[in-house]
């Protein structure tokens, strides 16, 4: 196999993709269903992370000038999303469902016209599936309708896109929990930072 861009190929690119990945700074994407080949990968590693999106591309003059900008925001909630990933055990405790098996993935679909992309999927073997949404903010998240709304959308669309018959429960992972409003009483769970740390 010939090298692209000094990058190996074949045997010698699996290899030091499978060290990167037995290290840490990479993790195999796993989507719902289950492909046999293909699987993409993310950089997972937080300084990596870190430094290639903010150090890299300095283009402030203080870190409180740097914390207020949208491209920050963004930034802390998708660590906070590859934080969950990383306590998967912690959140399958805070579900009650540590003894049960089960595969983590994400999934990103359509169904009759609509899209829909969801942070994380636990397939469980007893015939469940947790649909699990990440967020991040510096109080109690609070669930409106509207976010409401979007989540059981995405549901729904989980739904007809795979034709699945499992039970498809709401959870949110809050880092500061969730104001208990009406609508957060149609979740199945909440988890926060507590227990993603307990």
């Amino acid at each position: 196999m010939r090298e692209m861009d000094g990058l190996p190929t074949g045997a010698s690119l699996t290899r030091a993709v499978k060290r990167l990945e037995l290290s840490g700074f990479v993790r195999k994407v796993s989507e719902y269903p289950a492909r046999e080949k293909g699987a993409p990968y993310v950089l997972t590693d937080p300084f990596t992370l870190f430094a290639l999106t903010f150090l890299e591309r300095c283009a402030f003059d203080s870190w409180q000038a740097c914390a207020a900008t949208p491209a920050y925001a963004t930034w802390r909630g998708l660590a906070f999303e590859r934080l969950c990933f990383a306590h998967v055990p912690q959140i399958k405790a805070g579900l009650g469902i540590s003894g049960i098996e089960s595969r983590v993935c994400s999934w990103k679909g359509q169904a009759e016209g609509k899209t829909a992309q969801i942070d994380m999927l636990i397939d469980r073997k007893d015939g469940i599936i947790d649909i699990c949404e990440m967020k991040f903010t510096d109080a109690r998240f609070e669930l409106g309708r509207m976010e409401y709304e979007a989540l059981a959308r995405r549901r729904e669309v989980f739904r007809e896109a795979t034709g699945v018959t499992s039970a498809l429960n709401l959870v949110l992972v809050s880092a500061n929990g969730a104001a208990r409003g009406s609508y957060a009483l149609n979740l199945q769970a909440i988890i926060d930072g507590d227990q993603l740390f307990g």
